[in-house]
């Protein structure tokens, strides 16, 4: 259960030098995001994560990149992050030939990235993936603030180095986890 005692808002855990972090976009890539927590032991609360981005900020853009599986725990999870106010993002899962499976979302992110670019002071990008290195170079010649979060073991150094900060999922982990 969400109370006041509970819920935190986003600058809370950034540094005040970073702040104030006002119109924020953010983007989740979900694989990502959820093999992180995973690997950690727990689970993310949606609405939880929404409420803290959202509290005290103006949230532009909220959005979950994830693979469409026909699963109805997954469509229910997607039915209710829209309902939340997530713009969720979908595409088929590909198998490739070595029967490994890839559901790459890089190249959409970026786009979206780029496409607001106007429209937002702060990204705040859930992901460690180093193909986003040339994607946070452009953000920063443009002026915005990017909040790099995910956990030591999946952010690579690239990113980490290209951000403005970097917060550890773990650090969050109390106001977002899924209890």
């Amino acid at each position: 259960m969400i109370t006041p005692q509970t819920l935190k808002e986003f600058r809370d855990f950034l540094p005040g030098w970073l702040l104030p972090v006002n119109r924020i976009a953010v983007f989740i890539d979900a694989a990502n995001a959820e093999k992180s927590v995973q690997k950690l032991g727990w689970k993310i609360h949606y609405k939880k994560l929404r409420r803290m981005l959202s509290s005290g900020e103006t949230l532009i853009y909220l959005g979950y990149y994830t693979v469409s599986f026909r699963d109805p725990n997954h469509v229910a999870l997607r039915n209710s992050l829209i309902r939340q106010g997530y713009t969720v993002k979908t595409k088929p899962l590909k198998i490739l030939k070595n029967n490994k499976r890839k559901a790459n979302f890089d190249v959409e992110i970026a786009t979206d990235i780029a496409i607001a670019l106007s429209t937002y002071d702060t990204v705040v990008l859930f992901s460690g993936d180093s193909d986003f290195a040339y994607t946070l170079e452009l953000l920063r010649k443009h002026k915005k603030k990017v909040i790099v979060v995910s956990t030591k073991y999946r952010v690579s150094r690239e990113l980490v180095e290209r951000a403005h900060y970097y917060l550890d999922l773990k650090k969050i982990k109390e106001a977002i986890a899924r209890h």
